[in-house]
């Protein structure tokens, strides 16, 4: 089992999967993942950025997972192969695109 993403979606299945037995292994781009909606006291110097960030390898670690970095770059689901943009390559029998969601730009109206 592959899990593309680190967010919420992608560390859950990571605990739920786990827990039933799977081997997982995660990828993502970052070595850590933020805990989004408590950057707002980031900002207003309510937290420390490290209480909102924390290592996607540690957490995987933490179930049993394994930790990959890299971005996603291609699948091929006739083969199940990843590639990652840094050239590795993994197979899968079952793969989760768990990539998340980034924020619009402000319209200049």
């Amino acid at each position: 089992m592959v899990i593309c993403g680190a967010g919420f979606a992608g560390l859950s299945a990571i605990s739920r999967l786990t827990r039933a037995g799977l081997r997982v292994t995660l990828v993502d781009g970052h070595l850590y993942s933020t805990f989004q909606p408590l950057l707002y006291q980031v900002a207003t110097s309510g937290l420390n950025p490290g209480d909102v960030a924390y290592p996607a390898g540690g957490f995987a670690r933490r179930y049993g997972a394994i930790f990959r970095h890299g971005e996603l770059a291609t699948i091929d689901s006739e083969s199940r192969r990843i590639k990652l943009t840094n050239g590795l390559e993994l197979g899968y029998d079952y793969l989760i695109v768990a990539t998340g969601v980034s924020a619009a730009p402000l319209m200049p109206w």
